[in-house]
């Protein structure tokens, strides 16, 4: 009707989506406007960043533990410690595509089929865990020389990838289920549990499967 001018709608949608991107970081309840961003003083900027940043550190803090609590197996097997970087950047980097495709669905359809699209992400999932365990499990064991270094990743890979893509997509599922912005869920607290879970499930396959090599 010309009530709303395109200039002021335009204004709204740049605003949400620096929300968004703020919110991806782990930095919320701050003006989204870029300028008052720019100008904030030092101690605001900071407090505004610090307290998912804390919420990660106890995280890592705990994500040690579980490295500790295996401690033994990497003691027999120092060459799987060379690989937790790799395992818990990849589940990072599926968890993050996952989580951004899945959060513009729902920005861009309200009303998303959230069960066909999880079956859908879970199929997508398989066929990339598939891939990339493959790769790393012929590539692990040639570089190593070890066939089972190379099987326990790629089984490590597999799961931790497919465990990714469900939390990515569980976690802004949950929040916009009970009326809470969806990109609260993203970045350093969906992280924070995809490290976490990684490292589970990197140690277990590694602890079982060593029992039987």
């Amino acid at each position: 009707m010309g009530i709303v001018t395109s200039d002021v709608i335009l204004d709204i949608l740049q605003a949400e989506q620096i929300e968004d991107i703020l919110h991806f970081a782990g930095i919320s309840k701050f003006d989204t406007s870029p300028k008052k961003i720019l100008q904030a003083p030092v101690g605001i900027l900071a407090k505004i960043r610090l307290p998912w940043l804390i919420l990660g550190l106890l995280g890592g803090l705990f994500a040690a533990q579980i490295v500790n609590f295996f401690e033994s197996s990497l003691k027999t097997h120092f060459v799987l410690a060379a690989f937790i970087p790799l395992i818990v950047y990849m589940a990072d980097a599926v968890g993050t595509q996952t989580e951004t495709l899945f959060i513009r669905g729902l920005a861009i359809d309200p009303r998303l089929a959230i069960k066909n699209y999880f079956f859908r992400e879970i199929k997508i999932g398989f066929l990339i865990a598939l891939s990339i365990g493959l790769l790393l499990t012929i590539f692990s064991s040639l570089w190593i020389g070890l066939p089972y270094i190379g099987f326990i990743l790629g089984v490590s890979i597999f799961l931790t990838i497919l465990s990714a893509m469900v939390i990515a997509v569980f976690i802004p599922w949950l929040l916009n289920k009970f009326k809470k912005d969806p990109a609260l869920g993203s970045g350093p607290f969906a992280t924070i549990i995809t490290d976490v879970t990684s490292l589970i499930i990197y140690f277990s396959v590694a602890s079982l499967s060593l029992k039987f090599f």
